[in-house]
């Protein structure tokens, strides 16, 4: 569907909400915002939704993040289903602001259409879409829920932390999968081992490396383990001789001592074999 995706600007439109007027670009500021829309109000999945950003709500502003919700009924019926969210969400309070739609204007401009499913009158009805805006006013990811699927907050909060992280390092970092605030991060292989120890000066200068030979697909992979220090790296090594020994050529980064690569009899005479680059640090 064509509309706003990653990397566009959100429209400084003005927009009436339950608490008042606004323009986007102003409710933003400087700060991350959490765009969120939903089919309709008082319905069950929404009405379960907007109750948990609720619950999350100082959980996002710790980290810096305002929330602005949207559905496509008019104001008064949003300041009457807030009752109904917070009386079911053990009486947490509805203290973001919920945009006003009744034309189905916004959700065109904000690509927030779901493309399958109609209202009981035929009209397009939002689909339950959330924008991560940056505070350059940029979309850093999006969510795209069909109407019968509730979003799970858990992951919009390691999603948030996952895109503050990466931009706190200027996208020189990004986060493998299943990662989790606290675990290690990829740094990009374009960083220069001087840039990575300029980052990360906190990196522990000397690390224990355990592991060993594995092959797979034609190619011989050193294995590394983590074992007590904070950051590893493992450059690429091109390994060659006619002595059946290996000599290791390329680059290593001083957190890593060259003895922990041994020149391994499995290298065999004539051959060329690969260990591709890494790089992690744990995250404090």
């Amino acid at each position: 569907m064509p509309g706003l995706t990653l990397g566009d600007t959100v429209p400084d439109l003005e927009v009436e909400t339950t608490h008042g007027k606004m323009k986007l670009h102003e409710y933003i500021d400087d700060a991350w915002v959490i765009l969120f829309s939903h089919p309709g109000d008082f319905t069950p999945v929404c009405t379960t939704e907007l109750g948990m950003m609720a619950a999350y709500a100082d959980k996002f502003a710790e980290k810096g993040v305002k929330l602005l919700g949207l559905s496509c009924d008019d104001l008064h019926s949003h300041l009457q289903w807030i009752k109904d969210i917070e009386a079911y969400n053990n009486g947490n309070k509805v203290k973001y602001p919920i945009i006003a739609d009744p034309k189905r204007e916004l959700i065109w401009q904000l690509n927030m259409v779901d493309p399958d499913e109609k209202d009981p009158q035929g009209n397009p009805a939002p689909s339950r879409t959330l924008h991560i805006l940056g505070p350059d006013k940029k979309i850093k990811v999006s969510f795209l829920y069909p109407a019968s699927t509730g979003r799970n907050l858990d992951e919009v909060l390691r999603v948030v932390d996952s895109v503050q992280k990466a931009a706190k390092y200027k996208y020189k970092v990004a986060t493998p999968a299943n990662w989790k605030p606290g675990d290690p991060v990829v740094i990009s292989p374009s960083v220069s081992n001087e840039e990575a120890k300029h980052m990360f000066p906190q990196a522990a200068a000397v690390v224990v490396v355990v592991g060993g030979w594995q092959e797979q697909d034609g190619w011989y992979w050193w294995v590394v383990q983590e074992c007590e220090w904070s950051i590893y790296r493992v450059d690429t090594w091109h390994w060659s001789g006619s002595s059946g020994r290996g000599s290791p050529r390329g680059t290593h980064v001083g957190m890593m001592g060259l003895g922990a690569i041994p020149l391994s009899s499995q290298i065999l005479r004539g051959k060329h074999y690969t260990c591709r680059t890494q790089m992690y640090i744990i995250n404090s």
